[in-house]
């Protein structure tokens, strides 16, 4: 199955893709570039990522601190990923060398391999040794930009080994040895939600995606929950004449930054207009002459992060509206450095499938009726 991002910034695809990043540049007058690679969200995350790639400037605009050592932390343990993934990277500032140059420079971003990293979980004291791993190799491609793509070192530890505990709390040490003290950060676990609408007891559940219309997506979601995406992953085949059918996936960000009901805030409920699905299709479905299209089912994912995601969303957001007069707000949850150690978590409904009506629309309707769709 696919996978989605908490699309504060963007919305950023599928867990295959793992962690893409938007980048967001503020060119102050003096020439010195802030750089920042903003989060994609929440889904894909197998990690969600924040690297901040910074250099001193004059102008009192002060972001880090010169320093020996910075580290830069991100990651989000996942109860619903098959397996972990934390960055763990240093910053660098240094006044003789272009931080764009630096940038390319493994040994100058990454820690060695003596460095360690650890999950505890605080209940029962069990504790994890994370693997750092070349993040290429396993399909996890860096993108390509100012930061040097190869090696893509990330710290991971398989699902079945850590056995996260949704009622437990865990803390990630980072021991950078020579002296320097312990990296700590700390998080709760979000976990599962269950859909209410559409009922996964249905043996066959459907949205009535209708023009004039709005379709109602109800979910009892846990305490840890603060913030909240909907996905929908939307499954159809197609052929050209004289082919065999494909079988095609597009992924509709249905909804972000959701929050609980104030009426209910065990409860989270989103009504979504009908024309807004047939909008998203006819925007990821090229028209094509002569092709034969057939709907087969959707997807439909709820992901939650847990509060201190929510901070710190907050704060990348803050950070849209900075000029470059004013201190640039950061959040992070760690004892040292910068960045984020958070959870998330997403619950699946599969097998959703179209009303009739729904399907008369996606076939015969004004906006997809040239996608090729059939009965």
């Amino acid at each position: 199955m696919g996978c989605h991002a908490l699309g504060i910034f963007t919305d950023c695809g599928h867990y295959s893709e793992f962690v893409k990043m938007e980048r967001y540049k503020n060119q102050t007058s003096n020439g010195h570039i802030y750089y920042f690679s903003y989060l994609c969200g929440m889904k894909q995350i197998g990690l969600l990522l924040l690297v901040i790639f910074l250099v001193g400037c004059d102008n009192e605009l002060d972001i880090i601190e010169p320093s020996g050592d910075i580290p830069i932390v991100y990651g989000f343990l996942d109860p619903a990923s098959d397996t972990q993934y934390i960055r763990i990277e240093r910053a660098f500032v240094d006044p003789e060398v272009s931080a764009l140059e630096i940038a390319q420079i493994p040994d100058s971003i990454y820690y060695p391999e003596t460095v360690t990293a650890r999950i505890t979980n605080n209940i029962n004291q069990d504790s994890i040794l994370l693997t750092r791993i070349n993040g290429n190799l396993e399909g996890l491609i860096r993108d390509e930009g100012v930061f040097v793509q190869d090696p893509n070192y990330l710290y991971s530890v398989p699902s079945d080994v850590i056995n996260i505990d949704v009622d437990a709390v865990y803390t990630l040490n980072l021991d950078r040895g020579n002296g320097l003290p312990l990296v700590t950060a700390t998080t709760d676990i979000v976990g599962p939600s269950r859909f209410i609408s559409p009922n996964p007891l249905s043996p066959d559940p459907r949205l009535n995606f209708e023009l004039d219309s709005d379709v109602s997506i109800t979910a009892s979601v846990d305490d840890q929950g603060i913030i909240f995406d909907l996905y929908l992953d939307i499954f159809y085949v197609e052929r050209m004449p004289g082919g065999s059918f494909e079988g095609r996936q597009v992924t509709w960000q249905v909804a972000s930054n959701l929050r609980r009901d104030e009426s209910d805030d065990s409860v989270l409920r989103h009504r979504q207009e009908g024309e807004g699905f047939f909008s998203a299709l006819a925007a990821r479905i090229p028209v094509v002459d002569g092709i034969t299209r057939r709907f087969s089912s959707m997807t439909l994912v709820i992901e939650g992060g847990n509060g201190t995601l929510d901070e710190f969303l907050r704060v990348g957001q803050a950070n849209l509206g900075i000029t470059s007069t004013q201190d640039i707000p950061f959040f992070d949850n760690l004892s040292e450095g910068r960045g984020i150690f958070a959870s998330k978590n997403s619950t699946s409904l599969e097998g959703i499938t179209l009303t009739t009506s729904a399907i008369e629309e996606l076939v015969t309707g004004e906006i997809t009726g040239d996608l090729g769709f059939e009965f």
